[in-house]
């Protein structure tokens, strides 16, 4: 659909990423249906900084633009900010919030700027559907019994990531940019860990129960490329 991208306020600043926005409302009108916008790119590893939200509430209230945040990479308390999702610790009132939670489920939030009353029909021929909300279900039930635990390990995580200069984090979702992501991968799959991999380095996401040594050990190592 050639949908336009905007340049990424952590790349460029917020005053740069604001005035494309503007720039693209102009160009583009009542067409646009809405902006969409990850608190950290899934393959990217790009953060939106805390002050763009603000900013983007002032022109969202302004432009009565409706904002999605797609949380897939931060939701389910990975964040590391306790429940709820990462947008609502921000000055931001997003329009929809899209979580796919794993498998064959996917959840989508709205408010009433984007609520359809009239529901959608969607008619699943698979036996998966109940598995994955069951799954879902204990997930967030774990999740918020050990949100403490959670948020201790997304600190730890914040703290030796921001000690390299290469790597950027959102709670317990990380990356870090190489020059050679297969051999890297390769690397720490030997020693261990296993990280995802993407065109712009090398993500890593690990289980929300892991131990805080096992954490350590394994940030280590990937600093250490």
């Amino acid at each position: 659909f050639q949908w336009p991208k905007l340049p990424h306020p952590a790349r460029v600043g917020d005053q740069a990423a604001l005035e494309a926005l503007d720039e693209a409302l102009t160009t583009y009108g009542d067409r646009v249906l809405t902006l969409i916008i990850e608190p950290i790119g899934e393959r990217s590893g790009l953060v939106i900084p805390p002050t763009f939200y603000s900013a983007l509430q002032e022109r969202r209230l302004h432009h009565g633009l409706r904002v999605t945040v797609s949380e897939t990479a931060s939701g389910g308390f990975r964040h590391g900010h306790g429940a709820c999702f990462y947008v609502d610790h921000t000055d931001l009132h997003a329009d929809q919030v899209l979580w796919y939670t794993g498998g064959q489920l996917g959840v989508v939030f709205c408010a009433d700027t984007t609520w359809v009353e009239k529901p959608l029909q969607l008619i699943s021929t698979w036996d998966g559907d109940e598995l994955c909300m069951i799954r879902a279900a204990h997930h967030l039930r774990w999740a918020w019994r050990h949100r403490d635990q959670i948020a201790q390990r997304a600190a730890l995580m914040s703290r030796m990531f921001g000690e390299f200069g290469e790597a950027t984090s959102l709670g317990l979702c990380g990356h870090i940019a190489v020059d050679d992501v297969a051999a890297s991968a390769a690397k720490l799959e030997e020693q261990g860990v296993h990280v995802r991999t993407s065109t712009a380095g090398l993500t890593i996401l690990p289980p929300l129960n892991i131990d805080a040594a096992q954490l350590a050990d394994g940030l280590h190592l990937i600093t250490q490329l």
